[in-house]
Parts: structure tokens; C-alpha cells; sequence
């Protein structure tokens, strides 16, 4: 099995309102291997930024897992998933799962948020992507039992 390899890239932007006043964003980019290869990160987001925006750092920078969610929207690491299950006398239940790579087992891994339990990653493909741990750290909180 192949996977195209690619990342999500979060970059603050300064964004120049007026000579002496500017606002910062995050912009998000999805860069391919091949990109990358032939480009510094620095580069490519230039290329991407309108003119009275400016490169300052990079925030997070997420690889591809090769699985896609119930919607084919693609699964980054440090994406929370919502996945419903069939627990005996509750009936089916919504649990939250983190993606990350396990350095140990050398493979994606889906932690349940608020519990030790985690599974390979593609477990999670019947959910759906409800944020990631840099837009939506309330994802990690406690909401589940």
C-alpha cells in the first residue's frame, strides 16, 4: 500500500493593515512531498501570501496518514476524530480520538481522548474530523465520561 506523502502547514502571517498598524493570522497550506523537494518552507508560503501579507514562522506541520474519514476528508496527524461505537447496554456512543504517530510501534495511532486506550489509526476511518489539537485544544478537554 502507498499513500501520497504530504503536510498540513500552519505559518503566522503578519498582515499589514496600514503603515503602522498589522494584525496576525494563521494560514494553512497543504504542501506536497514533490514541493517540498524542490523549495524551502519559507518559499512556498511566500508564494502562497497576498501582497500585504508576510511570512513570520511556522506553527505546526502535520503529515498525511493516508486514511480519509467517512466524508474522504483527508486524516492529519493531530486531528480529533468523532467516532460513534456500539457500547453493550448504552447503544452507540460518540468518543473523541486523537491521531499522532506511535514512535514505539512506528505506525499511526488513535488515542481516546481522557483514557489510555489507543488503537491503530485506521479504526477511526467510520468518523468524521470535528478539529484538530491547534484550532480546537477544547477537543482534548473533559467531555466525555
Amino acid at each position: 500500500m502507498t499513500r501520497e506523502i504530504k503536510f498540513r502547514v500552519r505559518a503566522n502571517i503578519r498582515v499589514m493593515e496600514n503603515e503602522y498598524k498589522f494584525s496576525i493570522r494563521v494560514k494553512t497550506l497543504i504542501i506536497s512531498l514533490y514541493e517540498l523537494t524542490n523549495n524551502t518552507i519559507k518559499s512556498i508560503i511566500s508564494k502562497n501570501l497576498l501582497e500585504n501579507e508576510y511570512f513570520e514562522r511556522v506553527i505546526s506541520w502535520d503529515e498525511y496518514t493516508g486514511l480519509n474519514d467517512k466524508h474522504n476528508i483527508d486524516i492529519y496527524e493531530r486531528d480529533v476524530l468523532a467516532v460513534p461505537f456500539v457500547e453493550f447496554q448504552l447503544g452507540t456512543q460518540i468518543r473523541n480520538w486523537k491521531i499522532e504517530w506511535g514512535e514505539h510501534s512506528a505506525m499511526w495511532l488513535a488515542f481516546r481522548i481522557n483514557t489510555d486506550l489507543r488503537e491503530d489509526a485506521s479504526c477511526v476511518k467510520h468518523g468524521e474530523i470535528i478539529g484538530n489539537t491547534y484550532d480546537n485544544p477544547e477537543l482534548l478537554g473533559g467531555n466525555e465520561e
